[in-house]
């Protein structure tokens, strides 16, 4: 992610955060529900297939997390492309509205928390040159 957002300056794109999501998964397992365990190649890279909730907040149902993906992909593209023309860049409000949207989509079974951070540091490391380490 940091390779093709930051270095190669590409676009974010659902597909990017599809597959660093494979990658940061790699090797582990997740409880897929009556004890039993999968590992990442059956859930890596993958939208979850299961209703969540956070807290008493729902997340959206299966069949609309790649609707609100291609949403929140978007919306950052045209706020980071605004920021960019105009060269205003409220970067803390943009980083968090960013990985808000994220998070409460939850659209993975397992990882969502460490790839919501890793979104964050990208969009910290590429227009601020900072990480935001621990939390």
């Amino acid at each position: 992610m940091v390779n093709e957002f930051v270095h190669a300056q590409k676009p974010t794109s659902e597909k990017l955060i599809i597959d660093t999501h494979g990658i940061l998964v790699k090797g582990n397992t997740s409880t897929a529900g009556a004890g039993s365990l999968d590992t990442s190649k059956d859930f890596g890279g993958k939208y979850r297939s299961d209703d969540v909730s956070i807290g008493v907040q729902r997340c959206p149902k299966p069949s609309e997390i790649a609707v609100a993906m291609t949403s929140m992909v978007k919306n950052l593209d045209i706020e980071l492309d605004a920021a960019e023309k105009t060269g205003v860049l409220d970067l803390s409000s943009l980083a968090a509205k960013c990985c808000d949207r994220f998070f409460n989509i939850h659209p993975f079974r397992d990882g969502n928390g460490r790839l919501c951070r890793l979104i964050l540091n990208v969009i910290l490391i590429k227009y601020a040159g900072v990480v935001v380490n621990g939390w």
